[in-house]
Formats: C-alpha cells, structure tokens, sequence
C-alpha cells in the first residue's frame, strides 16, 4: 500500500487580484507529491478576484465568510486565527499574484522532515511584465537577533509543520488584537514568534516561486531607487524601529542589550549598537543600514532630552 501524499492547507489572501489570481491558483493545484486545498480570505474584492477563484479550483478551495481587513496583514491574520487545519500535515502562505514551481512544496516538506526543521522559507526570483527577472536571495546565515529586526524571508514561501502553526495560532489567539491591528508584516512577526520561542527555522537557498512585480504590490522586491527611496521615507518616518518595538513585545522578547536600547535608546548607551549591529541582520549592508538608525535614534533622543 502506497503512503498517502502530504496534506498542505494553502492560505491565500486576496483583493483585487481578478488578474493574476487564476494563474496563481493553477499553478499551486500543479504542486506534485503533496494534496493541496486552498483556503481564501477576500478582502472585499470589487473585481473578478472571487469568479476566477471559484471556476479555477471550486472543488479544491474554502471561502472564509467575506470581511473587511484593510490591508494584506491583518488578512492573513485573519486566515490563520480561523482556518480549520486539523486534517492537515502542513500550512502554506500564498500571495495572490506569483507563480509557484511545482516542486515548491514537496521540497518544503521535505527538508522540514529531514532536518527536523519548525518552519521553512526560501530564496524567489522577482519577475516583471517587461520580461526581467532577478534573483533575490533572502538565506544568508540566520544570526541571533535577525528575527526581531526583519523576516525570514517572503511570507509566500512559508510553509510550518501543522505542530508549529497550532502554536502561532495559540499566540496569535493570546495577543492583544489592537496590538496584532498595528502590525504591518505578518510574516516578520510569524518569524519572530517561532524564533523567539527557540523553534528550528530554515531558509532554503531554493527560489520556490516567481514572484510578480507590478504597480500594486504591497512591498514588492524593493528594487530600483523609488523601492530604495520609499523604504528609507519609511524608516527616517519612525515607522521602522515603532515596528520593531511591536514586534519584539508581542513575540515576548524578554530584553537583552539591543532591544532594551531600541525600547530605550539613551545616548550614554551609543556604544550597544555598534557592539552588536551584527546579529541583528543577516546581510552586512543592511546591519550597517540599521547600525545608523540605531545611533540616530539614540542621538536625536539627546537633542530632544537636551531641549
């Protein structure tokens, strides 16, 4: 008797996504060695998001009752606070708009088995309609604080062992839902729960799927100077560091040097980030990146005591 194939619940967020949505769908029912159901929350979509969904793969989705969420976040907050998974082995994210390899999650899957591994991200390649690609690596060395100060790579590569989607769920279900309203990256603070509890995360050097670049990406791949000058906009702004306090609290971070100076950044305590800028980021130029906000902050917090 052959063994039954993995069972992976796929949540999928979607609004206004009638143009991609399809071949996004197709491609996650080609998904080979593993039996997949697609479950969908739409973010009252005004568009064919829901029509294309249903004549691609009726048969094999669950449509969560319609609600208003307002941003991709708290939808997928929303996806895992409510999808029933208990017949489930793994659950996966999914964008509305990428394609996936078809190998995606067989591979997933199998190097959480082998490597004993909590949770599973990897490596994409960014397309554009132009026909460009590029590939963005996001599996540079894990390092001890990276969970709390940015993501374990796309959430539309994440795939968890139904063991550790019970425990997000858990803590998810135990935060303060003003608190999980504030969050804008859902999948930075699912890293940072599972890390921050001591779980085992792989990043696979593995680009599982081709991720669309168009005009109405949430984040996008944060190429070119306008990805490059939104993204500094958003960090001189506060938003960044506001995050990372968030984030750190709701993943119960209990301290330690660099977060009680990010909590509290006193200028007599100018020498924590550069004693240890390193852990907090995987790539070097983006340690040195959040090394500068770091003693910013610490030293507009003198200007402002001193006023």
């Amino acid at each position: 008797m052959s063994t039954p194939p993995p069972r992976v619940a796929v949540l999928m967020a979607t609004h206004n996504g009638g143009a991609w949505v399809g071949a996004q769908l197709e491609s996650i029912l080609a998904s080979e060695g593993v039996a997949v159901h697609v479950f969908v929350s739409d973010d009252n979509s005004t568009d064919r998001t829901l029509e294309v969904a249903r004549h691609v793969c009726a048969d094999r989705m669950t449509l969560l009752p319609a609600r208003r969420h307002g941003s991709a976040a708290r939808n997928f907050f929303r996806l895992l606070l409510d999808v029933d998974w208990s017949d489930f082995d793994h659950v996966a994210l999914a964008d509305q708009d990428d394609i996936w390899r078809a190998d995606k999650l067989h591979r997933a899957v199998g190097r959480i088995r082998a490597g004993g591994l909590d949770a599973y991200s990897s490596d994409i390649t960014a397309f554009w309609p132009d026909g460009r690609r590029r590939y963005i690596r996001k599996s540079q060395p894990q390092r001890s604080r990276d969970h709390l100060f940015e993501s374990g790579g796309p959430g539309n590569t994440f795939v968890l062992p139904r063991a550790s989607a019970d425990f997000l769920r858990r803590r998810l279900r135990a935060t303060d839902p003003a608190l999980l309203h504030r969050v804008d990256a859902h999948d930075w603070l699912i890293y940072a729960i599972l890390r921050e509890a001591g779980m085992t995360w792989g990043i696979d050097r593995f680009p599982g799927l081709d991720y669309r670049q168009h005009a109405v990406n949430v984040m996008g791949a944060a190429t070119g100077i306008a990805a490059l000058r939104k993204r500094l906009g958003m960090i001189r702004s506060g938003w960044y560091l506001d995050q990372v306090r968030l984030i750190a609290d709701i993943a119960g971070a209990r301290g330690g040097p660099v977060i009680d100076y990010v909590r509290d950044p006193r200028p007599t305590r100018l020498w924590v980030p550069l004693v240890h800028f390193r852990s907090c980021r995987r790539r070097l130029p983006e340690a040195l990146m959040l090394l500068l906000i770091l003693l910013d902050a610490g030293i507009r917090r003198n200007g402002a005591d001193r006023a």
